[in-house]
């Protein structure tokens, strides 16, 4: 069975253009989150990571005519970019596939009549995914994930896949996703949305804070440098709970860590960092805790980025595994912002600062409606 390697990767978020931007300012505590609201539909105040305005088109404008790509779709394109040209693979190859991980794609196409300005299809998540690797050249056809909140990590585990059997040399995974007026409606509907900044695993934690970001990894069956992370093994469950609400025990996903270390030849001790779901919900927080404690990982060193970026939904499960293998790399470890008081009603290590540890071994997990659930264990191999 062929091993499977991170040989690239870029964050395109508030916080930075690339991978290194965002890594940096999550070293000097900043977030990307931020008080908004939306007069127009009457909406509350919310918290998110939004982009400055024409950030965007004016970082796209220096390669394509942005009038030809809709705001999701440039994002992808200028992630998927710095992270294949930080490579020598050929993104116009036919053993290079393409794998997008996304919740709502052209969403915000159906707002104010955008729509108008591109053929209607584009709503559709494969039409918008083939403008991308049409952008490249790819001859392939484009594999889209849209698995709510795990679609990213999914997505990560799936092109790992497609490499092990030896169908692609390379799969650049590519997750991405927007603020807009139906996502923010639609997660005010459920009373989801914090109003205030989000706390993962806090007493008074309130909801989610939302964000938008796009980020991009590129696997291959072949390290690049000696400082790759391998990505050893992961597994999804669906605990069939709720259209929601997760399961109340845990055991979805605790099913999902169990699988993953078994398929990677681990055991909970060889796990020496939890990157979380931790979307400072009220049920999430505390079924991830449950399910921690269920894997014997209750005293690993544990964190939530939503604090940092909101949740980036489509985006969040790539985003989150890239800043992983950083921390693998760096042997550093992201204080859990957001986080005082504990808010659990199991023990958790979760990270206060930023502390350097030595560790080979981090997991990270993800859930999201349905039921759905998903860990992945990644390995640094020097």
């Amino acid at each position: 069975m062929k091993k499977v390697y991170a040989i690239s990767d870029n964050i395109f978020s508030p916080l930075g253009l690339d991978s290194e931007a965002n890594w940096n300012a999550l070293l000097q505590g900043k977030s990307g989150v931020e008080p908004r609201n939306k007069p127009s539909i009457q909406l509350k105040d919310f918290h998110a990571a939004v982009f400055q305005a024409n950030i965007i088109e004016e970082s796209f404008a220096a390669i394509a005519s942005p009038a030809e790509f809709t705001k999701l779709e440039q994002m992808y394109i200028l992630s998927i970019l710095d992270a294949v040209q930080r490579t020598d693979v050929d993104a116009r190859s036919a053993r290079t596939l393409f794998l997008f991980s996304t919740t709502k794609g052209n969403i915000d196409l159906l707002e104010n009549n955008s729509i108008d300005k591109y053929k209607a299809d584009r709503i559709s998540l494969s039409v918008m995914a083939k403008q991308v690797t049409q952008y490249f050249g790819n001859p392939n056809e484009p594999v889209v994930l849209s698995n709510a909140c795990i679609s990213g990590v999914l997505a990560l585990i799936i092109g790992s896949y497609y490499i092990r059997e030896g169908q692609y040399d390379h799969v650049i995974v590519s997750g991405g996703d927007i603020i807009s007026e139906f996502t923010v409606s639609g997660f005010q509907c459920l009373h989801a949305l914090s109003a205030d900044y989000c706390k993962p695993f806090d007493k008074n934690r309130t909801g989610i804070n939302l964000g938008e970001a796009c980020a991009t990894v590129v696997l291959s069956a072949q390290a690049q440098a000696s400082t790759d992370i391998e990505l050893k093994g992961g597994a999804t469950s669906n605990d069939a709970n709720h259209i929601s609400g997760p399961s109340k025990t845990g055991d979805g996903l605790f099913q999902a860590i169990s699988h993953s270390l078994n398929y990677s030849g681990f055991l909970p001790q060889d796990i020496g960092y939890v990157s979380a779901h931790g979307t400072a919900t009220s049920y999430n927080d505390e079924m991830e805790a449950k399910a921690l404690h269920l894997a014997s990982l209750s005293e690993v060193p544990v964190n939530s980025l939503k604090g940092y970026f909101g949740h980036t939904l489509g985006a969040a499960g790539v985003l989150e595994t890239i800043l992983a293998t950083w921390a693998l790399k760096k042997q550093t470890v992201i204080a859990s912002r957001g986080y005082s008081d504990h808010g659990v009603s199991l023990p958790l290590a979760v990270i206060e600062k930023n502390t350097a540890i030595s560790f080979h071994n981090c997991l990270k997990t993800a859930s999201g409606f349905g039921g759905c659930n998903v860990a992945l264990i990644l390995s640094k191999n020097y």
